[in-house]
């Protein structure tokens, strides 16, 4: 309540803004939930459970469900448009196409909204599905030979990849950290093995939390060698990290992937 109040409270500095009450929303992120009515020059601000910022769809659970629906309706909008125009794809011409028409929907800002859950993961793995049966001399393959024969990996491993360059430029190259407010949680002690950035999770109860960037990352990025994490540049960093991820078996088959 006293954090509420608060909160009240800077809203009725915002007064000389003359805000358009009619575009001002409350979107609340809570467990619990409150019945806490804000108000603008005594006027109710409405409570609503989804809100859009630089394109990505938050809802009031955290959940991106709304989100993914979206980008995966979209994705499949922009393959059926391609497969309509173009009667023969090379491998080569129709990944051009894909990745800039098609995956760029599916991986934007995808550090904040990356699903979890199964039903989402293949939600998005279809698209890729459906786009590499396009390619006619690998359409009667299965999903992972097809992959293999066009040397894409699957979304999933691109997410995951994702992440740990992620990591290495927030945490070995400082971008945009702020040494006053930490990201990750670091050991209080000394590893003896492994490299000296080693990343610890935070407590948590519920899946949103178990699943938010700063824990899921935290036991592949702790596996990796010295001489990957160590890397003096971004780029030196990708060609470590795909050397080392090579051999995995989610590079193609994303449903052994376990967090």
């Amino acid at each position: 309540m006293d954090d509420q109040l608060i909160l009240q409270s800077c809203i009725d500095k915002l007064w000389d803004f003359k805000l358009n009450i009619n575009k001002c929303n409350i979107v609340q992120y809570n467990y619990k939930g409150f019945d806490f009515c804000y108000k603008i020059e005594n006027s109710n601000l409405s409570v609503i459970k989804s809100i859009t910022d630089l394109g990505v769809i938050f809802e009031n659970n955290l959940k991106f469900n709304m989100h993914i629906t979206e980008k995966v309706s979209k994705a499949n909008s922009i393959l059926g448009l391609i497969k309509r125009n173009f009667g023969f794809l090379s491998a080569n011409v129709f990944l051009l196409l894909y990745k800039s028409l098609v995956r760029s929907h599916l991986e934007y800002a995808v550090f904040v909204w990356m699903p979890y859950e199964k039903n989402k993961i293949e939600s998005l793995e279809q698209i890729q599905k459906r786009a590499t049966k396009l390619v006619k001399k690998c359409k009667h393959l299965s999903y992972e030979k097809r992959l293999r024969y066009l040397e894409w990996p699957s979304l999933m491993y691109r997410r995951v990849r994702g992440d740990m360059i992620q990591v290495f430029k927030l945490l070995c190259m400082n971008e945009g950290m702020n040494e006053s407010i930490p990201i990750f949680h670091k050991p209080s002690c000394i590893y003896t093995r492994g490299h000296k950035y080693k990343l610890v999770k935070s407590s948590f109860k519920l899946n949103v939390r178990k699943f938010y960037f700063t824990n899921r990352v935290v036991d592949l990025w702790n596996e990796l060698p010295e001489g990957v994490v160590m890397c003096k540049s971004v780029i030196a960093f990708e060609k470590g990290l795909n050397e080392y991820l090579c051999r995995v078996s989610w590079r193609y088959d994303y449903e052994t992937f376990i967090y």
